[in-house]
């Protein structure tokens, strides 16, 4: 689309940074700990929709200047082996570059991803004893 930046993860990405994950927990868990992120631990994120049958969630972000507001696209779902993969794309209206922008945000939901992930699911494996 003209005048938007737009950068997606996958397993294929040469960044490292924009791989997407591969978790080997409950999708329930990866789930919730992406919507903690958005909803709690992003500043400037806010949750637009959130569909779990489809795993789709959409947040609009807030960024310094007007030109770098934009939109993350989160999609979760099992692979073929039954673990639990999360990929993003990020899209803001700049017209010519976003300054990297779209990189550090899918960097840093990611870190904050693995880390509430996990929490999820030692939540859940405390909660059953």
């Amino acid at each position: 689309m003209r005048g938007t930046e737009t950068l997606s993860t996958g397993p294929s990405q040469p960044d490292e940074r924009l791989r997407g994950r591969t978790y080997s927990i409950p999708f329930e868990d990866v789930w919730q700990g992406a919507l903690r992120i958005i909803r709690e631990k992003s500043k400037g994120w806010t949750l637009d929709t959130a569909d779990d049958q489809a795993g789709a969630i959409t947040a609009n972000v807030s960024g310094i200047h007007k030109s770098l507001n934009g939109t993350i696209d989160v999609h979760i779902a099992l692979d073929a082996n039954g673990q639990t993969r999360v990929d993003c794309s990020a899209r803001t209206p700049a017209a010519f570059t976003d300054f990297g922008v779209n990189a550090r945000r899918l960097d840093r939901f990611f870190r904050g991803l693995d880390r509430e992930s996990d929490r999820e699911w030692q939540r859940r494996l405390s909660s059953n004893r």
